[in-house]
């Protein structure tokens, strides 16, 4: 596979995990995929994220300060 031309040079690169697991601080989705976490439990997490500090150019902003070339959210 041929990478992109800026993958080289971007040097740093910032991954952000962010959904309902972070409520409890759950390890991500797997800890319902592999059965950790009753779907139950997971699920109630719903209540509690709001998404209230989503702010992607303040984000951006501080990525782009800390040095990142590029940023992935995940939800």
């Amino acid at each position: 596979m041929t990478m992109q031309p800026w993958f080289n040079e971007a040097k740093l690169g910032i991954f952000v995990h962010y959904g309902i697991y972070s409520v409890d601080g759950v390890p991500e989705s797997w800890a319902l995929f592999d059965q950790v976490v009753p779907h139950e439990q997971y699920m109630r997490q719903l209540d509690g994220f709001t998404a209230s500090a989503f702010d992607p150019t303040a984000w951006a902003g501080l990525f782009a300060r800390a040095g990142a070339g590029y940023a992935v959210l995940t939800a």
